[in-house]
């Protein structure tokens, strides 16, 4: 039987979102979650808010466990190409991209505080193809060394230091400026079926002001 799963990455999202803005949280450093739309947080009233505090962005990337059975000891993960060549842009512009994953094989062990899996996406613009593997729900650990441009999984440390590590945008508006452009547009869908029925994969944005963070980085850069 080939590995299906459960839930959608909407699904997924609802339990990964509290469990990043948490982490952060006790950290001292609060995270703002975006689901980003040209028209509503990319509009001119939302570059009003703040336009000028300096911030940091993170990208999250949903994905859903595949199981064959439910409640196997294992789950199955796939990680499209196409994000690669998403993070290569998000990378030229000073925002890292990471990978979350509920580690549960069952839709009933879904809740906010279960097991997920982390990885930071190391952008390649050669990655054409998905690369699949499993993890362990008890030991998270692995069936597959990961190639070069995939880390993890990430310890919380790391992925606070994924964050903190990211370039410091001098505004807001900065921000919209790169989430608006093409480079994000998901043009390399075409006219698929996916495409005209908006089935996309769109990340979920993380952003912070200046204050939360004690190291920054101050360049910027825009394609």
């Amino acid at each position: 039987m080939s590995a299906t799963s459960f839930i959608c990455e909407h699904s997924a999202e609802f339990v990964l979102i509290p469990l990043l803005t948490q982490l952060f949280s006790a950290h001292k450093q609060n995270l703002i979650p975006l689901y980003f739309w040209k028209s509503r947080e990319g509009s001119s009233i939302s570059k009003r808010c703040n336009p000028n505090t300096p911030i940091r962005l993170l990208a999250m990337y949903a994905r859903r466990p595949k199981v064959c059975e439910p409640g196997q000891n294992y789950i199955l993960v796939k990680i499209n190409g196409i994000l690669f060549e998403r993070a290569c842009y998000l990378k030229e512009n000073g925002i890292p991209t990471i990978i979350g994953v509920p580690r549960v094989s069952s839709i009933m062990n879904l809740h906010i505080g279960c097991p997920c899996s982390w990885f930071k996406l190391c952008p390649d613009k050669n990655v054409t193809s998905n690369i699949e593997f499993s993890i362990d729900i008890k030991s998270n650990k692995c069936s597959i060394k990961m190639p070069p441009n995939i880390q993890g999984p990430l310890k919380d440390e790391e992925l606070l230091t994924v964050f903190n590590e990211s370039i410091l945008l001098p505004s807001w508006q900065d921000a919209i400026q790169i989430l608006r452009a093409e480079g994000l547009d998901y043009g390399s869908y075409g006219n698929s079926i996916y495409w005209r029925m908006g089935r996309l994969y769109k990340p979920v944005y993380f952003i912070s002001r200046q204050g939360d963070f004690s190291t920054h980085k101050s360049s910027v850069f825009f394609r």
